[in-house]
């Protein structure tokens, strides 16, 4: 079979001069780009017209126009200055074979900015919204065979966006058509899209978008949605990648080694390519797109359009385009300050024991209102207003209805429905009744009326609790103005409020204290915890502790620092006057106590004179106990303790007296860790036992941070330590060549045990 055997003069030979020229002009292009990814893809598609009808040489010669559509913001790759069109026919075994690449130039007036709509006054447009499109367009001469066509282009990405296809970001495009035997035969052309997709579609406003084609052969066309198709990936968008780009994972693959078939993009559920925005319909006959959009965000959409001739399937185009769904603000939206709504736009008014009404408008629009129509239907008589709020008088009970249009007759025209409902008066209203100094319940008396058939629900709210009683009984359990609420309802909807102050402020009707008894030592705080209802600090209170002292808080602490036994009386004032009182006999035992006091030597402790000694000087106590944590207890009147130690030391004496009460002193010691380290001025490295290392000597075991170094008289360090108990012997570093007879330097630092940081220098003479 040949194919691709004849393009004008000589389709060989001229694609190859075409293919140099442009391959320099794209590779200079090329080296300008730091990266080739291409996250912009927004779709396309490929139609072809056929230009020859005699086919009697064997052969038919089509015109082809690849539309490629890209997102005008995007920061991927622009469009390709040249692509290859993959030319491949379906053999007997199913398999596509390729059979020629035709490599294709873009010319800078086939790039445009898709216009569209902009001019809707009905809607704000939404910025960083738009695309971009590319034409390639090229001929082919295709020997007339029983075998199907395909020519196709492959490009990767799409938008990483998008919302309704898995990994948008690598999935890429197969911009294809087909032509089938049947095509060839009859010299064919494809239906031609009428218009592109609209660049944004509003959420929530319901969609009517028209993608039909027209067919010049007159052939019957059916639509449909379907699955765009995929090819390549994101390999060789970065110079460094060893994958170049046109790898059939790469984002231009090489047609002669990627042929189809091309998988179909993977919706992400729950969408899927027959439902790719969850709602919209598409008509099989007209190709007009129907519906709601109901989420923001990008949609890949793909539609099939067939050919039919005589009943016969003879072709397919797909148009693979993004749906950009955004949230659009309305100019105009038609509001009433209302009570409640029955719809969309729909309000609803109850009128209880009243005929008139003030209607207030509360529209959006500003000054892109230019009229109101206020029509209410008053008995048969439509009453109109035109001014922005409006006022209506209704002739009696009964339902009415209305509406207000905004803009009426114009394009952005928006409308109001409006129920009014008239009903009979329901009046809501209650008394009460209980004596004001006594604590108790109080009956409420509940006086509502209604002119309707009947009351419904009866509730009350007393800030402490609620009834639906009719006529409740409620005890507050404290004291203050009290709001009290009666909400009734008709059997109409009519709500109507009663609200009183009730001035709750009785005595409580028992004085209640904690605690109810108390037996202590001496000193010792007492609380009293007022727990009398209804009780609060707005009350005047009287305490008389029984020792002479008063106070005049609700719940107060008073301190007992006298053994004995007192009687503790109560009286209380509320703010309108009532008085009450009690008295608490006997209501406080408070025992005698010892004073726990004591000496201890030496005045000053350290690591090498650590034993105390304590001397007991407590009164009025029957027995000790001494207490040191971490070292030891005693019973002994005045023991000794060695502390194992350097540090803080809690020393605790705690004495009691015969009636079992405990005073305790406590007292902190500190022994002092004594660190004192000393070195000799001379030693001699002879392996005699004696004097044979120079190192540090004295109190030491309490140092950290320790460095030694030694130096000789030309500033070499010869020697360094870290470990105190480490000196030198007289040798380099202790293992190399012995140092002569001399003066040495050396210098020393270490943290002493409490932290501070010492150190020093000095001179040493080595004597062999």
């Amino acid at each position: 079979m040949k194919t691709v055997i004849v393009c004008h003069i000589s389709f060989i030979f001229a694609n190859m001069m075409y293919r140099l020229i442009s391959l320099l002009f794209f590779t200079v292009y090329f080296l300008s780009l730091n990266r080739i990814e291409a996250a912009h893809i927004v779709g396309g598609q490929l139609v072809y017209e056929c230009k020859d009808a005699d086919i009697s040489d064997g052969s038919v010669d089509f015109d082809f126009e690849c539309t490629v559509y890209r997102d005008q913001f995007s920061d991927g790759a622009v469009f390709d200055v040249e692509i290859g069109f993959g030319i491949y026919a379906l053999d007997g075994h199913g398999t596509w074979v390729h059979m020629d690449t035709k490599v294709v130039g873009l010319s800078q007036e086939d790039v445009e900015v898709v216009p569209f709509d902009d001019t809707n006054p009905c809607v704000e447009i939404p910025s960083g919204v738009g695309v971009e499109k590319a034409i390639y367009r090229f001929d082919l001469s295709l020997e007339v065979t029983n075998q199907t066509y395909m020519i196709a282009y492959q490009r990767c990405c799409r938008n990483g966006t998008i919302t309704n296809i898995v990994d948008p970001g690598d999935t890429g495009a197969a911009i294809h058509v087909t032509i089938s035997p049947e095509a060839q035969q009859f010299c064919n052309s494809t239906p031609a899209f009428d218009n592109f997709p609209p660049i944004f579609i509003c959420q929530d406003q319901e969609l009517m978008v028209s993608q039909s084609a027209v067919d010049q052969d007159g052939d019957v066309l059916k639509y449909r949605f379907c699955a765009p198709l995929t090819a390549g990936g994101t390999a060789g968008s970065d110079p460094d990648d060893p994958i170049p780009p046109t790898a059939c994972v790469g984002v231009t693959p090489s047609p002669e080694n990627c042929p189809p078939p091309f998988q179909e993009v993977v919706f992400a559920l729950p969408y899927t390519s027959d439902d790719p925005l969850n709602g919209l319909v598409i008509d099989p006959n007209t190709g007009l797109i129907t519906g709601v959009p109901q989420m923001v965000g990008q949609y890949v959409v793909g539609i099939c359009v067939e050919e039919y001739r005589g009943g016969v399937l003879i072709g397919q185009i797909v148009r693979d385009f993004q749906f950009n769904v955004v949230e659009c603000s309305p100019n105009i939206i038609v509001n009433i300050e209302s009570d409640s709504l029955l719809g969309p736009k729909s309000f609803l008014f109850d009128l209880c024991g009243e005929t008139e009404k003030q209607f207030v408008n509360t529209s959006i629009g500003g000054d892109k209102i230019v009229s109101y129509e206020w029509v209410m239907d008053l008995n048969g008589v439509p009453d109109t207003v035109t001014d922005q709020d409006a006022f209506y008088a209704f002739p009696g009970l009964g339902t009415y209805f209305g509406t207000l249009v905004l803009n009426q007759g114009t394009e952005c025209a928006d409308t109001a429905m409006i129920q009014v409902n008239v009903y009979p008066e329901t009046t809501a209203d209650f008394i009460y009744t209980f004596d004001t100094c006594v604590a108790g319940p109080i009956p409420f008396t509940n006086l509502s009326t209604t002119l309707s058939s009947q009351i419904v629900s009866n509730n009350w709210d007393f800030g402490e609790g609620t009834s639906t009683e009719v006529n409740p009984v409620f005890e507050f359990l404290t004291p203050g103005d009290k709001d009290v609420v009666l909400t009734i309802e008709d059997i109409n909807g009519c709500v109507e409020v009663s609200e009183q102050v009730l001035p709750y402020y009785p005595v409580p009707e028992t004085l209640v204290t904690v605690p109810s008894s108390f037996v202590g030592c001496n000193p010792a705080n007492v609380t009293f915890d007022n727990l009398s209802v209804p009780i609060d600090s707005t009350y005047i209170t009287t305490w008389d502790f029984g020792d002479g002292s008063f106070g005049s808080e609700l719940s107060p602490i008073h301190l007992y620092d006298s053994e004995g036994i007192y009687t503790v009386s109560l009286d209380v004032v509320s703010p309108i006057g009532c008085t009450t009182e009690r008295t608490f006999p006997n209501l406080i035992t408070i025992k005698a106590s010892p004073t726990a006091d004591f000496d201890c030597t030496p005045e000053e402790f350290n690591s090498l004179e650590n034993e105390i000694f304590l001397f007991d000087k407590s009164t009025d106590a029957e027995r000790l106990q001494w207490i040191i944590p971490g070292v030891g207890v005693s019973e002994e009147v005045n023991p000794m303790f060695s502390l194992p130690d350097t540090g803080i030391f809690e020393i605790n004496l705690v004495a009691i007296h015969m009636s079992g009460c405990p005073d305790t002193m406590t007292k902190l010691i500190d022994v002092i860790p004594l660190d004192n380290l000393y070195f000799p001025n001379a030693f001699t490295p002879n392996n005699d036992g004696k004097n044979d290392e120079f190192k540090g000597v004295g109190l030491i075991e309490g140092l950290s941070d320790f460095e030694l170094r030694v130096w000789n008289r030309w500033g070499e360090s010869i020697f360094a330590s870290n470990d105190v108990y480490v000196g030198w012997n007289g040798q380099d570093n202790n293992t190399g060549q012995q140092s002569p007879t001399g003066s040495y330097i050396y210098s020393y630092s270490y943290t002493s045990g409490r932290g501070e940081k010492r150190q020093g220098e000095g001179k040493i003479l080595l004597l062999r």
